[in-house]
């Protein structure tokens, strides 16, 4: 019987062990494919030219250019306000547009009596045009000195003025809290804290105004503004006392992240000739030989780039004799200075004119060939005291186109400045109390005058295409 079952047990196994195996197979789920649909690119669409009749400011800048003429205007022999001269720009503007291509750009110029008033650069937006936009073109820097102060120590903070500055100028001239005599007041003392506050405000406002504006410095050294106490020196502590100066103010400058390329390095020194004596305290120790010293020394400490001008009033004309003693001074000074070997040097003309005593365009031509070196018009104004009202404009217009005719043709003019280029900062008004004099190209009320466009059309006439 255990046999028997034991028998049975195997036969059940074996037929358990012969059964098919049956295999499950197990269930995936497939990841889909996704497929991107591309996302096409985002363009921005090329804005279309605007049109000369559509510009926004059109009957600003024609408005501006009329009430310099007194509110009427003669154009193609027809009188005209504001009113109708917009409205002929924009019935035909083809007639009032000038194509010019400078160094491969394309411009176009809205130009009312041969007056370029707007610019739009590579057929896109027209803007109002600026001094420094045709000087630019022309290889030639326009400037303006920053008026910081009136002669009653108030500040100056107006965004008219400001705005002027920004649209007309690529570099401009500052000199309030660098006049040595305030700056360092006692020997070998700290530098003067109101100096410094000025200085540190006026950059603050250029870098407000337009941080990529040329800065030049004026003047490291002027006979009229040396401090008293160097009278007391001996001639070899006046050097070092110069060598002191300039490192002072450079390193004030580099301490605020400023590196100026232009720098007046000497102003007005000793001069005895047409009917009185210029002072100078350096002078009375050291001669003319502070001058070739001072360039020296300034060499040195300065930037190895930057310009160094020496700078003078009435030096522009070799026959008006009330100028040639100025000129003639200005040469041999810049002879001293050549004799060191020292480049980059340059020859600074003020040129503070009156309208009684216009310039000759020939004169002025020679008189900056003559030098030797590259020239700049550091502080130019046109004094109108004593000229009729009704004729200022006429004759400061002339000068002022005079000017500007000579300095390009002369071929060594490299710039042009102004000297606190608005009436009511100017010196001859502010300062002298000049009511009448009305110096600059903006009125009182930082208008634009006929002299501005006076200034406009004579560059536009050198603007070629190129």
């Amino acid at each position: 019987m255990k046999q028997f079952a034991l028998i049975t047990l195997v036969f059940i196994f074996a037929l358990v062990s012969c059964a098919p195996v049956t295999t499950v197979a197990s269930t995936q789920t497939a990841i889909p494919t996704s497929t991107l649909t591309p996302v096409p690119p985002t363009i921005t669409p090329t804005p279309a030219p605007e049109n000369l009749a559509d510009a926004n400011d059109l009957s600003t800048w024609v408005d501006q250019y009329v009430n310099a003429y007194g509110g009427q205007v003669t154009v193609n022999s027809v009188e005209m306000n504001t009113t109708q001269l917009t409205n002929a720009i924009k019935a035909n503007p083809d007639s009032f547009t000038q194509e010019k291509q400078i160094n491969g750009i394309e411009y176009s110029f809205l130009v009312v009596n041969d007056a370029p008033l707007a610019i739009n650069k590579e057929q896109k937006t027209w803007e109002a045009i600026g001094l420094k936009d045709l000087g630019n073109m022309l290889n030639i820097e326009i400037g303006d000195s920053l008026a910081w102060k009136t002669k009653d120590e108030t500040e100056i903070h107006d965004p008219r003025y400001f705005s002027i500055l920004e649209r007309n100028y690529s570099v401009i001239t500052f000199a309030q809290g660098i006049y040595w005599k305030w700056f360092e007041p006692e020997y070998n003392g700290a530098i003067d804290q109101w100096s410094l506050y000025d200085i540190k405000s006026q950059i603050a406002i250029l870098k407000n105004i337009n941080p990529l504006f040329t800065i030049r410095v004026q003047p490291l050294l002027f006979a009229a503004n040396n401090p008293d106490w160097l009278s007391s020196l001996t001639a070899e502590e006046q050097k070092s006392a110069i060598e002191k100066h300039i490192q002072d103010v450079y390193d004030t400058l580099t301490k605020l992240n400023v590196q100026p390329t232009e720098w007046v390095v000497v102003n007005e020194p000793y001069f005895k000739g047409s009917g009185w004596v210029r002072e100078d305290n350096l002078y009375d120790k050291l001669g003319y030989d502070y001058i070739p010293f001072s360039f020296q020394t300034a060499r040195h400490i300065l930037s190895p780039n930057a310009i160094l001008i020496y700078n003078d009033v009435a030096n522009n004309s070799s026959s008006q004799t009330e100028y040639s003693y100025y000129t003639d001074l200005t040469k041999q000074n810049i002879e001293r200075i050549k004799q060191t070997g020292i480049d980059n040097i340059a020859v600074g003309l003020q040129m503070h004119l009156t309208g009684t005593v216009p310039p000759n365009e020939s004169d002025l031509i020679t008189t900056m060939q003559s030098y030797g070196f590259p020239v700049y018009i550091t502080e130019l104004d046109v004094d109108m005291s004593g000229i009729p009202e009704n004729q200022q404009q006429i004759i400061q217009s002339d000068i002022f186109a005079t000017v500007f005719r000579a300095a390009i043709k002369s071929g060594v003019c490299k710039g042009i400045s102004f000297w606190n280029g608005v009436d009511i900062y100017s010196w001859p008004k502010d300062y002298l109390g000049r009511l009448d004099s009305n110096p600059t190209l903006f009125n009182d009320n930082f208008e634009p005058k006929q002299s501005y466009y006076a200034v406009l059309k004579e560059l536009f006439t050198f603007v070629e295409n190129k």
